[in-house]
C-alpha cells in the first residue's frame, strides 16, 4: 500500500525533471502579530465633540410587526453621529481593504500554482472564503481547493496533500507542511521567509459552496462588503470570531449581517427565495419570499436535491438561485432594490442594534440568520 500511495510522487518527480523552473512566488510579509495589528488596524477614536446616539427606544406597542414590537428601527435622532459614524467607517474600510501584495499573491496562483497542481493532480483548482466572496481583508491569507473526481476518503484526501506538498518544495515554491489532524485536512504553503502563502484542501466543496452564496448577496449592494469587513474586523478585536474556541464563526457573523439587511424596511437584500432559478421549489408549506409574517422559511439546501459534487465527474451542482445582479434585476425579482438609502453608519447601528436585542441574549429564539 505504501508503494502505491508514493506513485502519483514518483511520476510527478519524472516530469517535473524536464520541466523549466516555475516563478517563484511574490513577495509576501509575515502577518503582523496580534498586538501589532491592533495597533496598525485601530479604529480612530472620534473626537470629543462628537455626539453620542441616545439609547434605543423601548419597545413600541404598534400593529404587531417585529419592527414595532423590538423597536428595531435606527432612530432619526442619531442622525449627526450616525453621519460622523459613516465617515470614520468608510475612512477606516481604506486599512482594511487587502493590500496590492495580496492580489499579486493571487495572481500568481492563478498563473502558477493552479495549472502545476491541476496538471498532476487530475482536479480543478478553486479558491474559496473571503478572497472570492467580497469580504477580504488586509492580512487574510488565501484558501484554494482542489476538486478532484473519485477521491471521496480522507486517506486519499492524504495522498494528494502529499503530491501538493512534493511539488511545491520540488519546484520551490515553498516549503509546505500537511495537517493530518483537521477537520479538513490542508497542505499549508509558506515562501522561505515564513509567511503564508495558501492553505489547500481536497474536495472541500460544502465550504466552496458557501463561498458562491456569500459572494452572490455581497454583489447586490455596494455598502455590504465594507460592513462586512468591519464588523469581521470587530468581532476579530474582541476574539469572538473562532467557532474552535466556541464563539461565532465569521460565516456566521456574515449571515446575521445579511439577515439584519434582508429585514430592513425597505430592504437592502432580497431573500433568498425571492431569487430561486426556479420559483417551483416553493412548496406550499415554504416561504413564498414576500416576507409576510407567519410564513415558514426553508433553507437554502432544502431546495437542493442533487450532492455538492457529482463524484465521477468532479463536476459541482449549480446553485438554485440566481447569481449575478443583472439577471436578478432583468426578472424582477427584487424590486426594492436600490430603495433603501440608509447610510452604512445607519446600518451598522442598526445592526448592533437588532444583535444586542434581549431576545438575543441568552441561548433561546430562533436560531434564524438568513433566508
Amino acid at each position: 500500500m505504501r508503494a502505491l500511495a508514493r506513485r502519483p510522487l514518483a511520476r510527478a518527480s519524472a516530469c517535473l525533471a524536464a520541466q523549466p523552473p516555475l516563478p517563484p512566488p511574490p513577495p509576501v510579509r509575515r502577518a503582523p502579530s496580534a498586538s501589532a495589528a491592533q495597533d496598525a488596524c485601530r479604529l480612530r477614536e472620534a473626537p470629543a465633540e462628537l455626539p453620542r446616539p441616545p439609547p434605543p427606544p423601548p419597545p413600541v406597542a404598534g400593529n404587531g410587526s417585529a419592527e414595532s414590537e423590538q423597536g428595531l428601527r435606527v432612530p432619526s435622532c442619531w442622525g449627526r453621529g450616525a453621519e460622523r459614524l459613516t465617515q470614520l467607517l468608510l475612512e477606516q474600510d481604506k486599512h482594511l481593504v487587502p493590500t496590492e501584495e495580496q492580489y499579486a499573491l493571487k495572481r500568481w496562483l492563478e498563473t502558477t500554482l493552479k495549472p502545476l497542481l491541476e496538471k498532476h493532480s487530475g482536479g480543478v483548482f478553486h479558491n474559496f472564503g473571503s478572497c472570492e466572496n467580497g469580504f477580504w481583508m488586509e492580512g487574510s491569507d488565501v484558501d484554494a481547493c482542489l476538486v478532484i473526481p473519485r477521491c471521496t476518503k480522507k486517506p486519499s484526501w492524504l495522498t494528494k496533500l502529499r503530491l501538493v506538498q512534493s511539488l511545491a518544495e520540488r519546484e520551490k515554491l515553498g516549503t509546505a507542511e500537511v495537517v493530518r489532524g483537521a477537520r479538513v485536512p490542508v497542505a499549508k504553503l509558506v515562501n522561505a521567509s515564513g509567511a503564508e502563502l495558501v492553505d489547500v484542501s481536497v474536495n472541500n466543496v460544502a465550504a466552496l459552496e458557501n463561498s458562491r452564496f456569500v459572494g452572490t448577496l455581497a454583489r447586490l449592494d455596494p455598502r455590504v462588503p465594507g460592513l462586512g469587513r468591519f464588523i469581521k474586523y470587530w468581532a476579530s478585536q474582541r476574539r469572538i470570531n473562532k467557532r474552535s474556541e466556541g464563539t461565532l464563526s465569521t460565516y456566521t457573523l456574515i449571515l446575521q449581517l445579511f439577515f439584519f439587511l434582508q429585514t430592513r424596511q425597505p430592504p437592502v437584500l432580497p431573500l433568498v427565495t425571492s431569487i430561486l432559478v426556479d420559483p417551483s421549489l416553493l412548496s406550499s408549506g415554504g416561504a413564498s419570499g414576500d416576507g409576510s409574517s407567519g410564513e415558514v422559511f426553508k433553507a437554502v439546501n432544502a431546495f437542493i436535491s442533487s450532492p455538492e459534487m457529482d463524484e465521477v465527474s468532479g463536476e459541482l451542482r449549480p446553485l438554485p438561485f440566481l447569481t449575478e445582479r443583472d439577471a436578478i434585476q432583468e426578472a424582477g425579482r427584487f424590486p426594492f432594490a436600490e430603495e433603501n438609502k440608509e447610510s452604512i453608519g445607519e446600518l451598522l447601528l442598526g445592526f448592533f442594534q437588532l444583535w444586542g436585542h434581549e431576545e438575543f441574549r441568552g441561548n433561546e429564539g430562533s436560531g434564524q440568520t438568513v433566508y
